[in-house]
């Protein structure tokens, strides 16, 4: 009996123990969200990173005023309608989860479209063409299914007690009111009622300029259930594989944390495919960032909030959830607390100075001073197409004796339509002659850049 006693207590223990864990779980799993209806720049500044609309711009490879007549009003509608509203009970189902999950699978799925030929049998003056409305297709068909996806899991009541219809005349956003959103009881069907909601998404008359055939393609790329179908259409792919793909990768986030989900801003996640990550030519980073994990959410930094009243009210437990800005330090913290006055720099400097050299002994060189950037004045988009023209194998591509950089037909094409990857490298004023095979000439300043990628990859 003496010894069975220690055992029985441990039990005892465990058995309390897990209870108090259940009832802690249980007590953080909000029952019922609290809000008000924000504008887009609001949620914006809450939940997204400030380089995301930049990445965004880069991706798309147009025009400044395109961008903010073509992809900046679908974001924006994306947070009209769901507002701050989580996704799903199962990912992103903090306050903002929709939103975030919706851009950052658009983005992916942007970037996605640049190694992908939507018409195979199209000319390359078709293909240029086309490709630009293929991209703007993606993302609109991705942000479509991310609303969808939120409008079948939620229920929201407004302040007047009525039950807010997502197939209702005006977004969220544009009724200017409190609301409380829980889960469904019984989760709608996104492929039944998807035909019905999505007319509030999309504006009258948005896609008439489209042919039958993009609309067709476009119409079946909207895919909330993320199926695969025996028809599916390149479109269709990228839609669904950038929804999963971001849907796993949060999904894997969330499940190293313990306890209660805050709203927190986005990360990047770099483009994929079936063998693997590949080198992105529009994130930097992306090469150094492929044999480590993507950053935690807690780790990225966060924009700050444009109003006092940013916090999230979860009923029944009291608590709130405001975006995650603690975990990043200020501009002005880490500069002081990496950088000292100049008097203080020099005496530090004069205190560690070595003792004088004794004659007929060589004296310690001087310290090598860095190299100037060599990628200053041309775009990052050019140069880290270069980088990433290096890391393959391109043989239409040498260094000429006198420095410059030819670049053939065959590897003009790498990453894009010739005639874009052209036009790129002669807006960033690169070109130095255009051959009539189809080669391009670029200056040394790009040929040094070429190399230098060529020789870090050894």
């Amino acid at each position: 009996m003496t010894e069975e006693a220690p055992q029985l207590s441990f039990e005892k223990f465990a058995i309390a123990a897990i209870f108090r864990l259940r009832r802690h779980f249980w007590c953080v799993q909000p029952v019922r969200m609290h809000s008000h209806t924000k504008t887009p720049q609001i949620l914006f500044a809450e939940l997204i990173g400030r380089s995301h609309f930049s990445d965004l711009l880069t991706a798309c490879a147009i025009q400044r005023d395109s961008f903010l007549t073509q992809y900046v009003p679908m974001a924006e509608r994306l947070a009209m309608c769901v507002q701050n509203l989580p996704l799903s009970p199962s990912v992103c189902s903090q306050p903002g989860g929709a939103l975030q999950f919706g851009l950052q699978a658009g983005l992916l799925a942007v970037r996605s479209c640049d190694a992908v030929i939507f018409a195979p049998k199209a000319t390359a003056q078709e293909r240029q063409r086309d490709d630009p409305l293929y991209r703007w297709c993606a993302y609109c068909a991705t942000l479509a299914s991310a609303y969808l996806m939120c409008a079948g899991a939620v229920e929201v009541t407004l302040a007047d007690g009525h039950r807010h219809s997502f197939a209702g005349r005006f977004t969220l956003g544009e009724l200017n009111t409190k609301f409380s959103a829980k889960w469904r009881d019984e989760p709608a069907l996104p492929q039944q009622s998807g035909l019905i909601y999505v007319q509030t998404f999309f504006y009258p008359g948005q896609f008439s300029h489209l042919s039958p055939a993009l609309l067709n393609q476009l119409g079946a790329a909207i895919n909330p259930a993320m199926v695969m179908s025996g028809t599916e259409s390149p479109l269709a792919k990228v839609v669904r594989m950038s929804l999963s793909r971001v849907l796993e990768f949060l999904r894997e986030q969330e499940s190293q944390v313990i306890g209660g989900k805050a709203a927190s801003v986005m990360v990047d996640i770099p483009v994929a495919v079936a063998n693997g990550p590949v080198h992105d030519p529009l994130r930097p980073e992306s090469y150094s960032a492929h044999a480590t994990a993507p950053a935690s959410p807690a780790t990225a930094s966060a924009p700050a909030p444009s109003s006092p009243a940013a916090t999230q009210s979860t009923g029944g437990t009291g608590s709130s959830t405001t975006p995650a800005t603690a975990g990043a330090a200020s501009p002005k913290a880490a500069t002081s607390a990496t950088t000292s006055s100049p008097a203080a720099n020099q005496v530090t400097a004069n205190s560690s100075l070595p003792s004088p050299v004794p004659s007929g002994q060589p004296e310690t060189p001087p310290p090598t001073v860095a190299a100037p950037d060599i990628t200053q004045g041309i775009s990052i988009k050019v140069v880290e197409w270069v980088r990433a023209l290096a890391f393959g194998s391109h043989p239409d591509v040498e260094v000429l004796e006198g420095g410059n950089l030819k670049i053939g037909r065959k590897a003009l094409g790498f990453g894009a339509l010739p005639a874009a990857n052209y036009t790129a490298l002669y807006e960033a004023k690169c070109v130095v002659e255009k051959l009539p095979d189809g080669s391009a000439i670029c200056n040394a300043k790009l040929a040094a850049i070429y190399q230098q990628a060529k020789a870090s990859k050894k």
